[in-house]
């Protein structure tokens, strides 16, 4: 899986594998 940083937020967002978000 895939963790993105968002440092807006000051959070790890962890996106599963095929999300739409991370294609």
């Amino acid at each position: 899986m895939a963790a993105l940083w968002n440092p807006a937020t000051e959070e790890v967002k962890v996106i599963p594998p095929g999300s739409a978000e991370f294609q």
